[in-house]
């Protein structure tokens, strides 16, 4: 499937498996990995579901202290995925990502890797779209759960970085398409708790200005862990 958007077509929207050369032929296949993760869901039966890319999959290494404390005993699973895009996402989500599971919340956080060249060619607003289309797509999955979706995190050091301006009007687009949507589905943006007053990424917390460290996970866990809550007893 081509990148290629300068003819205005739908491919940041569609579903896709990742290019091969992002899981090498020496590791677990993506594919097998998605569904090795979707299976051990189904034995959990869990309530809140957090789904991305390697910001998320990080819960289960950097995150772990705080994932096993404060979100695994909800019961919780780890959806994340190294990589993924907002097309891979989808591809999971209509491939059975949720056979057999009933959550009362899902927490996605995705966007970010499709910054890197996708963005300079489509635009923020088709990034924006591919998120819309996978949050319809997680609630065509899940009617009745609640949805929570997280900001794209700050990347690159520098406030001035060009990717910075990218990630706020996707994050400013994805708010705005949820507002339509009624009380199932939530907003947060904790991007500010990762930053210095001069805007730059504190290197604490994402030591290579992207992935988070264990501190930033900590971070993270207090700035959702009560809107996680407050949700989960509403449900």
């Amino acid at each position: 499937m081509t990148t290629d958007c300068r003819d205005d077509s739908q491919v940041i929207p569609e579903p896709s498996k990742p290019e091969p050369n992002v899981w090498p032929s020496d590791s677990e296949s993506w594919e097998g990995f998605s569904q090795r993760i979707a299976n051990e869901a189904k034995a959990a039966n869990p309530r809140v579901v957090f789904i991305g890319d390697s910001i998320t999959q990080g819960w289960s290494s950097e995150g772990l202290a705080e994932w096993n404390t404060r979100f695994k005993p909800l019961p919780s699973v780890n959806f994340g995925m190294g990589g993924d895009r907002t097309q891979n996402i989808l591809w999971r989500v209509q491939h059975g990502a949720f056979n057999g599971i009933s959550p009362d919340l899902i927490v996605l956080n995705i966007g970010v890797n499709n910054i890197w060249t996708e963005v300079q060619v489509c635009g923020t607003e088709k990034v924006a779209e591919g998120i819309f289309e996978v949050i319809h797509s997680i609630h065509k999955a899940n009617p009745m759960a609640k949805i929570l979706v997280v900001a794209i995190l700050p990347t690159q050091e520098l406030p001035d970085n060009p990717l910075r301006a990218y990630l706020s009007e996707i994050n400013q687009l994805t708010q705005s398409n949820l507002s339509s949507l009624g009380s199932q589905f939530s907003f947060v943006d904790i991007g500010g708790c990762f930053l210095n007053d001069n805007g730059t990424i504190k290197n604490t917390v994402m030591t290579d200005f992207c992935h988070l460290s264990a501190e930033g996970y900590r971070i993270y866990a207090d700035s959702i862990e009560p809107i996680i809550t407050s949700l989960l007893n509403m449900a």
